[in-house]
């Protein structure tokens, strides 16, 4: 990788390098760690350590959620297509068809509710008790509906026509072995050309949705929306309160125009695309049924739960947030546990000794990566980055500590620990004391400097702290520090691609580009404009989004002893844009003061601020 600098070398020389980073763009949740960050301990270079970031939080986790409409429909709709009766779905958790089931309807304030394990009643949700189905309301989770209609599924539809012609595979469309809302399927006849019931051949498929529905609520939506196709005159009244025997009538009359269109246009093409659109609009099967929340990035979480259901996919280790803080689970009150599980992605079961050997595979891959790939050891990593160690099971670090000593000796010697130096990007004030009680294995975040810079240097005047934080709210007090190897090992920054940049670019999108925008979940469009604003702001004196004193900022950090500083690669170069094409307005600044923290900075250290002017001047010797 190009240097960041003209004056970073390679880490055995006395200078501050960058070594290869396994991404190099900055703006992404899948870099290494492109940033300028981790000296050698017993060097003062500030130097980015190659870092493979082995964050646990995100791993590529298929979506299971139910708001896609390829998922199978959460209702007895969702048959494998083997078999076709409303009892044999393969959804996890999302119809129970047990007579044991039984014991969790409750009735409440003359309502009947649905109870599942969590003690919660369940909502847009099917179960078949004692041979009987029923309904319970996407909202209320109330029961709605136990007609008769919708328990024979295909193997009895009343009209005996539209019988599936045979309950094997080939009869149906399906998407890995289960029906779909989608799903189409050859029936014993057709009505052809809306006039004579003809046996169907291996050619004549229909939508599964033309003559079976999983609900009153369906049947009635699929009407209406072939009504406003055209396929149904304006004038039919269609209701929820209409009699089964009326809606069977009028799907009827549905079925026989669609039949007389296709005979028409000799194609079915037209029917795929308004049945797509049918299915679309409906709330069983988008996003509209689902709890979205803002507390993830992609509006929530899947957490996989065991069930009597899903036999095979049980698992003894879904242990919740067990962090740095909670690694035992001795702590049970939400909020007071260090983290939460699932910060970026679905649960992955990090607990799961399955899961925490593919980490570990996933970090010996990384670490040997030049070697395996292309028989390059010079290519292989010397380090890594945890990212979001407040959200993922702390055995993880633990297990990479313990590679890192079996693999490099890094408990051996100071220059083994040097040269395979690893750092944790944990936020709570827990984790040092944690990191320290498991040996060091890894540098911890001194959290509290990068506050003490930020709002003593930072923020705008109005906002601004003293600059005694600086001094004494740190992991090292630096009013008088003249010791050796007695601070706990830690590394110190002022910014980071996601502490004070993506925020600072959500913060712009919403409040100049897009106003109902999260600022998060975004377009490559409202990116670049946000940048083109963000860039422009640096420049300015009086700023309305980034950070002022920034070198001032870099200026004590760098000389600071006892830590190691972080240089982030948005501070020399734009964070936008080709990898260090363009620099940044503090690019000189940054590698002068760089080239002489390398060359000058050494001894003990001691700090106090003038009292004449508290917020100006730091005195140091």
């Amino acid at each position: 990788m190009a240097d960041t600098s003209a004056a970073t070398d390679k880490a055995a020389d006395t200078t501050a390098t960058t070594d290869k980073v396994a991404d190099t763009t900055a703006t992404t949740d899948k870099v290494a760690d492109t940033t300028a960050t981790t000296d050698k301990v017993a060097d003062t270079a500030a130097t980015t350590d190659k870092a493979a970031d082995t964050a646990a939080t995100t791993d590529k986790v298929a979506d299971t959620a139910a708001a896609t409409d390829k998922v199978a429909n959460v209702t007895a709709a969702t048959n494998k297509a083997v078999d076709t009766t409303a009892t044999t779905d393969k959804v996890a958790d999302t119809t129970a068809t047990t007579s044991e089931k039984s014991k969790s309807i409750k009735q409440v304030d003359g309502k009947t509710y649905f109870i599942g394990d969590d003690g919660q009643p369940k909502k847009n949700f099917t179960a078949i008790v004692d041979g009987q189905v029923l309904y319970f309301d996407k909202d209320t989770g109330a029961l709605t509906s136990n007609s008769s209609q919708y328990t024979d599924g295909l193997v009895n539809i009343g009209n005996e026509h539209n019988a599936a012609y045979s309950l094997s595979s080939d009869s149906f469309t399906q998407v890995d072995g289960y029906l779909t809302a989608n799903s189409w399927y050859r029936p014993k006849d057709i009505l052809k050309n809306g006039t004579t019931w003809t046996a169907a051949t291996a050619n004549d498929f229909r939508p599964l949705l033309m003559s079976w529905w999983p609900d009153k609520d369906t049947q009635v939506s699929y009407l209406k929306y072939m009504q406003s196709a055209g396929l149904l005159s304006d004038d039919v009244a269609l209701s929820n309160n209409d009699s089964m025997n009326s809606l069977t009538d009028t799907a009827m009359t549905v079925q026989k125009n669609i039949e007389e269109k296709i005979g028409l246009l000799g194609s079915t093409d037209w029917l795929k695309a308004d049945m797509n659109q049918m299915v679309d609009s409906q709330s069983n099967w988008n996003i509209s049924s689902e709890s979205k929340g803002t507390d993830h990035l992609q509006g929530g979480a899947l957490l996989y739960v065991n069930s009597d259901l899903t036999p095979n996919a049980n698992s003894d280790y879904r242990l919740l947030n067990r962090t740095p803080t909670n690694q035992k689970g001795q702590i049970t009150t939400n909020g007071n546990q260090g983290g939460y599980e699932m910060l970026l992605a679905n649960d992955v079961d990090n607990s799961n000794p399955i899961v925490q050997a593919e980490q570990l595979n996933w970090l010996y891959y990384m670490m040997n990566i030049g070697s395996i790939a292309q028989n390059d050891p010079t290519a292989n990593f010397d380090g890594y980055r945890v990212d979001a160690v407040d959200n993922v099971n702390a055995d993880l670090l633990q297990i990479a500590g313990d590679y890192f000593k079996a693999a490099y000796g890094t408990n051996q010697s100071d220059a083994n620990a040097n040269n395979h130096i690893s750092i944790l990007e944990d936020w709570d004030n827990n984790d040092p004391a944690y990191v320290k009680a498991q040996g060091n294995n890894q540098l911890t975040m001194d959290f509290p400097m990068h506050l003490a810079l930020k709002y003593s240097l930072n923020m705008p005047s109005s906002a601004r702290s003293g600059l005694e934080p600086a001094i004494s709210t740190s992991l090292v007090n630096r009013a008088a520090d003249a010791t050796e190897n007695e601070a706990q090992p830690n590394y110190s920054f002022i910014r980071a691609h996601d502490s004070e940049v993506q925020t600072v670019i959500a913060q712009i999108i919403k409040d100049k580009i897009n106003p109902s925008s999260d600022g998060l979940t975004v377009s490559t469009d409202e990116i670049a404009k946000a940048f083109e604003i963000y860039n422009a702001d640096e420049l300015k004196a009086d700023k309305e989004y980034t950070a002022y004193n920034i070198p001032s900022s870099y200026a004590l950090m760098l000389t600071n002893k006892d830590t190691i500083p972080r240089v982030y690669y948005g501070d020399l170069f734009t964070d936008d844009g080709q990898y260090m094409s363009a620099k940044s307005p503090y690019y000189d600044a940054l590698t002068s003061l760089l080239q002489s923290r390398v060359k000058y900075v050494s001894g003990g250290q001691s700090m106090c601020s003038y009292t004449e002017n508290p917020d100006r001047f730091i005195s140091r010797a």
